[in-house]
């Protein structure tokens, strides 16, 4: 038999205490968009110079370490989460490390979202300024 059959899931239930960023979570979302819309702007009209390639670039990264610093509390859980599903599935830890796994995965998806959204703009951003000078932006230098 399958270790599948042996177990029924269960979601491990502890109170983690975890704060609820969904109000600022949103606001950062906000603040992407707005920062995704001033550089579509700049993309169409082909103005990206140094400055404003680092000013949007600094705007970013701060939206960026904002947010990974709300998420900072949830790799601080990670042991003694992933710790409570092997203890309730010692008869079939593999099941019980992916559902940790998933566990795990949906408590960051609202910020892997928000940083992925960063990382994107990031990239747009460096690719837009390379293709109109043929150069490294200026924060490559540094």
């Amino acid at each position: 038999m399958s270790e599948t059959k042996e177990c029924k899931p269960v979601t491990i239930s502890i109170d983690f205490n975890l704060p609820n960023h969904t109000t600022e979570l949103k606001q950062a979302a906000g603040k992407i968009a707005a920062i995704r819309k001033k550089f579509n702007i700049i993309k169409h009209e082909e103005t990206i110079d140094n400055e404003i390639h680092t000013t949007l670039y600094e705007e970013v990264v701060s939206t960026l370490d904002w947010v990974g610093r709300m998420s900072k509390h949830l790799f601080e859980l990670r042991n003694e989460l992933e710790e409570s599903y092997e203890i309730a599935y010692v008869k079939a830890p593999k099941l019980g490390y992916e559902l940790f796994d998933q566990h795990y995965g949906k408590l960051h998806h609202p910020y892997t979202t928000l940083k992925n959204r960063c990382f994107t703009l990031l990239e747009d951003l460096d690719n837009t300024y390379i293709e109109k000078f043929k150069k490294t932006p200026p924060n490559w230098n540094i």
